[in-house]
């Protein structure tokens, strides 16, 4: 992964947590680790591109949708100074597993 995709990685990963915190849920009922990847690699700028995602129902569009595009336009403006380092070749299911073990 990049330092962008990183970056907005990281957004949806705060996103998450802060929606599971609220709903006194698991992370993984609120978007799972394979709908975070997939949000980094489309990078939605519209509620209705999330539809491309099979994983993201319409009822998780309708309610966090508008939340979701914010994260990822806040990531895509952090500074690539800002972001952290990737490591070469890391695959998106390695780089979430590093992101919830690395310190903010």
């Amino acid at each position: 992964m990049s330092r962008r995709e990183l970056g907005v990685l990281n957004e949806l990963a705060l996103l998450r947590e802060a929606i599971a915190r609220e709903r006194n849920i698991p992370l993984k009922y609120v978007l799972p680790d394979d709908v975070l990847v997939g949000l980094v690699g489309l990078r939605p700028t519209s509620v209705d591109e999330l539809g491309q995602l099979r994983r993201l129902d319409a009822g998780m569009r309708k309610h966090i949708g508008a939340r979701i595009i914010e994260a990822v336009a806040a990531g895509e403006a952090i500074p690539k100074t800002r972001c952290r380092r990737a490591r070469r070749g890391r695959s998106a299911r390695s780089a979430m597993r590093w992101w919830r073990r690395s310190p903010s």
